[in-house]
């Protein structure tokens, strides 16, 4: 059964049909672009990276045939099924540990926010981001439109408020669109690489780098240097210089996202918290506090730089001991 769900051709299939759920604008589509990679990385990492190249042409043709705008669905869905094959050939063919392609991921994600903060400037109304934004835009508001039939209406100030509203957000979003597309590739690429590690540990079919070494993750110190150079030129910057600084300071904060992870699942270890109330509560922190609970992450992993909480909670324990 195994050698049958890990095959390359079904594993592409399974991608396939979450590129059909995504470019048909399915009610699965959020959570299609959440796992469309991670049949990618299975098999990649269970047969090898040309196991991961065969299956990643299955959902590639099919976004080809079935999308209206081949470029721009190639362009926003085209790294999720790409980056899973690099990543295999990186971790199982090429020896790097998972730390490590996370590294040179994030590297190809400041790239990728500069290129795009640079090549796409939000006065260009005839970019692909600007056309993807009106889009988006005209179809909220015919939603709303179609919502409101057989109720009570909108009135002429409340549909103005309406439109205002939504103009405000689209300007927000096309200023921190470099960002916000890379963050989404990367914590999305990030969660598929660890439940395919967790997925094929389980099956003893894991040989990568272990979870000690992602528990024991932490930035340099000089790295806040960097985050507070951002935060100045954000500051006194303008234009494209100030524009390009906000996106890439979002984007530089994604590495204390995973250290105050590895400090709070250190913390559970030490308390010896059992492995299911972890996931009951991983499981809560999705559905109801997701945005709140990654900001506390952030700023767990930033103070860390000077607290080392980890150092504490082994000196308890050692003195415990």
């Amino acid at each position: 059964m195994e050698r049958i769900l890990y095959h390359p051709a079904v594993s592409g299939l399974l991608s396939a049909l979450m590129v059909t759920a995504i470019t048909t604008g399915s009610h699965l589509a959020p959570l299609a672009i959440v796992l469309i990679s991670l049949p990618l990385y299975m098999t990649g990492f269970r047969n090898g990276s040309r196991a991961a190249l065969l299956a990643l042409l299955v959902p590639v043709l099919a976004l080809g045939f079935q999308a209206k705008d081949p470029l721009a669905a190639l362009f926003l869905i085209g790294p999720y099924l790409v980056l899973p094959w690099l990543v295999v050939k990186m971790i199982r063919d090429m020896g790097y540990g998972i730390q490590q392609a996370m590294g040179m991921g994030f590297l190809f994600g400041c790239f990728a926010v500069v290129l795009a903060t640079a090549s796409a400037p939000s006065s260009d109304t005839d970019s692909l981001m600007n056309r993807y934004l009106e889009t988006q835009k005209t179809a909220i508001l015919k939603e709303a439109g179609k919502q409101q039939k057989g109720v009570q209406a909108f009135t002429a100030e409340q549909k103005v408020q309406l439109e205002e509203t939504i103009d405000q957000i689209v300007l927000t979003v096309r200023y921190l669109f470099a960002s916000l597309l890379a963050l989404t590739w990367f914590l999305i690429q990030a969660i598929n690489l660890h439940l395919s590690r967790v997925m094929l540990t389980a099956q003893g079919a894991w040989h990568g780098e272990s979870e000690e070494r992602l528990r024991s993750m932490r930035l340099p110190l000089r790295w806040v240097w960097a985050i507070l150079l951002l935060v100045g030129v954000s500051y006194v910057g303008s234009g494209t210089v100030q524009q390009l600084a906000v996106n890439l300071l979002l984007f530089a904060l994604i590495p204390y996202l995973f250290q105050g992870w590895a400090i709070l699942d250190s913390w559970f270890r030490y308390k010896q918290i059992k492995r299911h109330i972890r996931l009951l509560f991983w499981a809560m922190v999705v559905v109801f506090w997701l945005q709140q609970f990654m900001l506390m992450l952030v700023l767990l992993g930033l103070f860390d730089t000077w607290f080392d909480f980890r150092k504490k909670m082994a000196g308890t324990q050692n003195r415990e001991g």
